[in-house]
């Protein structure tokens, strides 16, 4: 059995500071939305999920009170999704591990955003 948009939307009510999904393939853009709306978790990590910069842009576009986001093994996530990572207000660290950012999108990244940690890994790129 999967877990329901309604099931997602209460485990982001929980109030909980930290939620860790690991291999989200098939529901990735309702559970991402879920978890990252305002309320939801401070700290969220997507690791080896099929994220896009889509669903960065997703996020950017509503509000949210995530301070920490942790990418590792989301490859799909490139330097656009940074520019879009930018524009969320909340966010205080970035923590990436195995996605598309490159250097340069790093770069931009930490102009655009001087007071976000990023604490960087290995990169596809």
């Amino acid at each position: 059995p999967r877990a329901t948009r309604k099931g997602w939307a209460a485990v982001a009510a929980l109030k909980l500071g930290y939620v860790w999904i690991d291999r989200a393939d098939t529901d990735t853009a309702m559970i991402f939305e879920e978890l990252t709306r305002s309320g939801g978790p401070k700290e969220v990590a997507m690791v080896n999920c099929k994220l896009t910069d889509e669903h960065l842009a997703a996020l950017a576009a509503r509000p949210t009170d995530v301070r920490t986001l942790h990418l590792s093994g989301c490859r799909d996530v490139t330097d656009k999704g940074l520019e879009h990572l930018a524009t969320v207000a909340s966010l205080e660290k970035v923590i990436h591990f195995y996605t598309g950012f490159t250097d340069s999108g790093l770069q931009k990244f930490q102009m655009a955003r001087p007071k976000v940690r990023v604490e960087r890994g290995l990169t596809a790129a």
